[in-house]
């Protein structure tokens, strides 16, 4: 499992979700 890409994809939808 690559666990710092998917804190990346989290962090991008979060970003998203905050715009």
């Amino acid at each position: 499992m690559n666990i710092f890409g998917t804190i990346l994809i989290i962090i991008a939808l979060w970003s998203t979700t905050i715009q």
